[in-house]
């Protein structure tokens, strides 16, 4: 999907973004609230090695160093450790305690968390006091105590260390001593040569002096190649000869360090733990601003999973996807009046207010027109979708474009064009049907609107076949002096009479309303109409889409003015 398509859903679900937005943080504020407070004390150590002052070895000064803070903050964290101070603090359970080295440095810190202010403070400064206690085994003269294993290891790797490079020192200076002989022999040889060319050009003896030239050159390579493996190998006696220099340095330090006395105290507290006065909680903005933007990430993914659940239609793109059938446009929903009851029908005149209004009547006059249509049925998938609505106000739209027009209330179950019209009389459609009597002339209502005539329902009866009697062939052909003739037929999943009707009429239109038909209703509606009346059916209208704007577009005070776009066909 593209990001407009992504925006477009997000728009349509907002109440559900901010539904669940309100619900997630109100649920972050309560236990922001309910959450109680804790403190935060720490304590920070300073590890004084043995090696600290010595500028002879740099590197074996932070490896010596780095194993025995890493111990020291290991022993911090030990069971034993941990047993004791929960013995000197009095407590079942610890508060929570973190100790970490400071990169870079000789600092341990203690970090102690308890909703106890005090007691975060006093177990902090106490944990300090048993790293302190415990120092004495860390650093024991022993060789066989911890600390000084470290030396005593270190001694013994130096020691084979240096042993193996002077091995391999003594075959470099071996190899180079071999090279350099054959280097000094060669340039002698190349020196009496030379001398021994001359000669021969100076006595003419130029085939003598060609065959000792070529000897020459063949010298001068080896020359050349033995002189850069010289090289090569003098640098590598060079490197060699440093290291062990540089290890045999360490290595004496380190018998040095093994047998000088140890200092008493390795161990020093710099940063003493003090009762925090503040707790380190967040507080209550914090939480209000983490539910706030957690609840909009999980509403937006309410919204697309409730989006991709919801099979109702909201966009002519979804009807393109569900059937082949061309889609005539948008029909917009009308807006009530200020002054105008909720049960009152809208006001048609309003839809010539939209732009989307005289889209359609320009598509589906031009339908008509192409393929010389009079009598066009305008079905739906269920009741309710707005068809009466749509069809009084295109009959408007095409009688303002010279069209004579005559609307047929079919729905002889529920007829509902007479209350838009407040259509009076004692007879309509299903009295002419039933009855051969009845004259059409005296039940077809003249001039409702301008170029519009009515031919009601007055009364609710069953079909019972009337559709496929001949008294509905007959009025089929009395209606052929209209330009267009309307049918408001009842929905199409409702009752078998509307695929009666659609079979004897020029054309189906199917309006499916937004937001409120299903795409399956859609499928089953269109596949059925293409299985019974096949190229008579026009197309689908999404009716009912509410506009963005308050319909000021065209000129409120002259309802009656034609938009730009909407050519008069004469």
């Amino acid at each position: 999907m593209e990001l407009k398509t992504y925006l477009t859903i997000l728009v349509r679900r907002w109440r559900i973004v901010l539904l669940v937005a309100f619900a997630v943080t109100g649920v972050f504020t309560y236990g922001g609230k309910n959450l109680p407070p804790s403190f935060q004390a720490e304590t920070r150590l300073r590890v004084i090695t043995p090696l600290a002052g010595s500028v002879r070895d740099a590197y074996h000064e932070v490896y010596f160093a780095s194993r025995l803070i890493t111990t020291y903050a290991q022993i911090a964290t030990s069971d034993q450790i941990m047993i004791e101070l929960r013995e000197d603090l009095g407590v079942q359970t610890l508060p929570e305690i973190s100790v970490k080295v400071i990169p870079e440095s000789e600092i341990i810190q203690i970090v102690v968390v308890s909703p106890d202010r005090n007691l975060s403070a006093e177990a902090a400064n106490r944990l300090a006091e048993l790293i302190i206690s415990k120092q004495d085994k860390v650093l024991d003269s022993s060789p066989a105590s911890g600390a000084m294993d470290v030396l005593v290891d270190r001694q013994k790797e130096l020691q084979a260390e240096i042993t193996e490079a002077s091995v391999e020192h003594e075959k470099l200076v071996r190899t180079y001593s071999q090279i350099t002989a054959q280097i000094q022999t060669l340039s002698r040889k190349l020196q009496t040569m030379e001398a021994l060319y001359l000669d021969l050009v100076n006595h003419q003896r130029q085939t003598e002096a060609d065959a000792l030239a070529v000897e020459i050159a063949d010298l001068s390579q080896q020359y050349e190649k033995l002189s850069a493996e010289s090289s090569v190998y003098l640098e590598q006696v060079l490197m060699l000869r440093q290291k062990i220099d540089s290890d045999q340095r360490v290595y004496s330090d380190l018998v040095y360090s093994n047998v000088r006395p140890q200092r008493t105290r390795d161990l020093i507290v710099i940063s003493p733990a003090v009762v925090p006065s503040v707790p380190n909680s967040p507080g209550i903005l914090f939480f209000v601003g983490l539910g706030i933007v957690c609840g909009l990430i999980v509403g937006v993914v309410f919204a697309f999973v409730f989006d991709s659940l919801d099979t109702r239609v909201f966009a002519i793109e979804q009807i393109g996807h569900l059937t082949n059938m061309p889609v005539l446009g948008v029909f917009p929903k009308i807006r009530e009046g200020k002054n105008q009851n909720r049960s009152d029908f809208p006001n048609i005149e309003k839809a010539t207010l939209y732009k989307d209004y005289w889209m359609v009547c320009t598509r589906i006059q031009a339908v008509l027109q192409n393929k010389s249509i009079r009598t066009v049925l305008v079905t739906s998938t269920n009741p309710m979708e707005g068809k009466s609505t749509f069809v009084s106000s295109v009959a408007m739209g095409l009688a303002r474009n010279n069209c004579k027009v005559l609307i047929v209330d079919a729905d002889l179950l529920r007829p509902r064009l007479q209350k838009i019209y407040q259509a009076s009389g004692e007879q309509g459609l299903s009295d002419f049907l039933e009855n051969e009597d009845v004259r059409l002339e005296d039940i077809i209502q003249k001039n409702i609107q301008p170029n519009v005539d009515l031919l009601p329902n007055l009364t609710q009866s069953d079909a019972k076949g009337m559709f496929n009697s001949s008294q509905f062939t007959a009025l089929l052909q009395k209606i052929k002096k209209y330009d267009v003739v309307l049918f408001d037929s009842p929905a199409l999943l409702v009752t078998p009479d509307t695929y009666n009707l659609a079979k004897n009429v020029d054309g189906v239109i199917v309006l499916v309303q937004w937001g409120r038909t299903t795409s399956g209703d859609v499928q089953s509606t269109c596949n059925y109409l293409e299985g019974v009346v096949g190229p008579k059916l026009l197309g689908v209208v999404l009716g009912q889409v509410p506009s963005k704007k308050e319909p000021d577009y065209y000129n409120r005070k002259d309802t009656k003015r034609w938009p730009r776009f909407m050519p008069r066909i004469n």
